[in-house]
């Protein structure tokens, strides 16, 4: 069914008038190009040497995990 779709399309495009053909393809673009608009967010850097220690502190700190004794 989508093949008989895109045949029939490809059939009508490709009588256009080169005119036509460049309005088409900009329109089309504008179709392609998502518009999103969003806030930036501001990211905090990390330092990239972490120890040992404060992994082990950071992931049991996120999942509660209770101190051994």
């Amino acid at each position: 069914m989508s093949t008989i779709f895109a045949n029939s399309v490809l059939n009508i495009i490709q009588q256009f008038s080169p005119e036509d053909l460049e309005a088409f393809s900009h329109e089309f673009l504008k179709l392609q190009i998502p518009v999103v608009k969003s806030k930036q967010i501001k990211v905090k850097h990390k330092d990239p040497m972490v120890t040992l220690e404060y992994a082990v502190k950071t992931i049991k700190d996120r999942d509660r995990i209770p101190k051994q004794v």
